[in-house]
């Protein structure tokens, strides 16, 4: 079940690594994943460090945290890796390091054990902010209001087109599924960009 008590508490433990993050943020059903690459990609090419956590992944689980440089622009990465994508040995070295902390945590937590998603991101905040970027563009994994990645606050937020999916989790209407999407917009007077819904 979706509990952002219990994502918070743990991130709060970790010395709240998200709250250094400057986010771009992106729900929707369709296309989601393409606008945040587009995004990281024009940052990149601004001359930005950029983060970039897409769900789900195609091939390897890293390809969900990766960091593009300008210095990497044109540099082919080892096959199949993706560009930037996180390597094996610091994503092993993050878990070595967070495995005790979420077994404390889960030992202990009124709110149930972290699902994989919430520890995966909790890797990935840790990682953009050991790394510095200038930017983070996060996915939302399922829905908005309730991800693990909406515990973020973000610059701007971006709403893709919207359809039917997860309707046993999300409503089985198209207006409570928007609403859970539109979620992630949080601060008066930021900055949404919405994509026609017709």
């Amino acid at each position: 079940t979706f509990k952002l008590q219990r994502f918070k508490e743990f991130l709060s433990l970790l010395g709240d690594p998200h709250n250094s993050l400057r986010v771009v943020h992106i729900a929707g059903t369709k296309g989601k994943g393409s606008v945040c690459a587009f995004i990281a990609y024009i940052l990149r090419e601004a001359g930005f460090c950029t983060g970039l956590y897409p769900s789900p992944h195609l091939v390897d689980f890293r390809e969900r945290i990766r960091i593009l440089t300008p210095d990497t622009r044109g540099k082919k990465s080892p096959a199949p890796d993706f560009e930037g994508m996180i390597s094996k040995q610091a994503l092993a070295a993050l878990v070595r390091e967070l495995k005790p902390a979420v077994c404390r945590y889960n030992r202990s937590s009124p709110y149930g054990e972290l699902s994989f998603f919430e520890v995966y991101t909790a890797i990935a905040f840790l990682y953009f902010k050991r790394r510095k970027t200038d930017f983070v563009v996060l996915e939302t994994g399922l829905g908005g209001r309730l991800d693990a990645t909406n515990l973020a606050e973000a610059l701007a937020c971006g709403i893709t087109p919207i359809s039917f999916e997860h309707t046993d989790k999300l409503g089985n209407t198209l207006e409570k599924i928007a609403a859970e999407k539109a979620g992630i917009i949080k601060q008066p007077g930021g900055v949404v960009v919405s994509a026609s819904q017709v």
